[in-house]
């Protein structure tokens, strides 16, 4: 047979059905002062209640905080700021830059709370040049000849950043096609091409 469970006068909701108020106040003061640095013990003497009722408290009042919901955080967060503004903007209407400086920082806090700043744009990747220079020092490294458009990029780069370098020096060198089929047809000269005419220019 299971031992009985032990019910102490805390575990007890109010007749209602509602928290207990003061319980709850309680506990969530026990959270504050044991967040400051206070001992269990301490807490316990503040309270008038044992050890092993604050520890108690703790537990549930970290349960409570969290499982608060992200929409429960902004509403909490949003009512903090709204009393911070009331009670600093009749000072800062009167030319406080403490007040004012607190207003400001109360609005910024705000604005990225719901998302009022335009997203910033973050340029992700490398350019081209940077991708032909670290591909050739990889093919490198695996003890082949890198291709000679990336090394020839990676030229173009360092000879761009010097003015005094003919800007004919950065135009893409011309190709040439050693292909024979696509040489065409050989010349051939017919007889009436080939005439004596009496003279040469050799």
């Amino acid at each position: 047979m299971s031992a009985p469970v032990r019910v102490t006068p805390e575990d007890i909701a109010a007749p209602t059905g509602a928290p207990d108020e003061t319980l709850w106040e309680r506990r969530m003061r026990a959270l504050t002062m044991r967040n400051a640095g206070a001992t269990y013990a301490k807490i316990a003497e503040q309270f008038g209640v044992t050890t092993v009722t604050i520890r108690k408290d703790v537990r549930l009042a970290l349960r409570e905080v969290v499982s608060e919901t992200a929409d429960d955080m902004v509403s909490r967060q949003r009512a903090i700021l709204l009393d911070m503004t009331r009670a600093n903007y009749p000072a800062a209407l009167q030319g406080d830059l403490g007040a004012q400086s607190a207003i400001v920082k109360c609005l910024e806090h705000e604005a990225k709370l719901f998302g009022l700043y335009a997203p910033t744009r973050v340029a992700v990747g490398v350019s081209d040049t940077e991708f032909a220079s670290q591909a050739a020092e990889l093919i490198a490294a695996l003890g082949l000849e890198p291709p000679r458009e990336l090394v020839r990029a990676e030229v173009i780069d360092v000879v761009a950043e010097d003015d005094t370098i003919p800007a004919t020096l950065l135009a893409p060198s011309p190709t040439i096609d050693t292909d024979p089929t696509s040489l065409g047809e050989p010349l051939t000269c017919t007889d009436e091409e080939d005439t004596d005419d009496g003279w040469s220019n050799l």
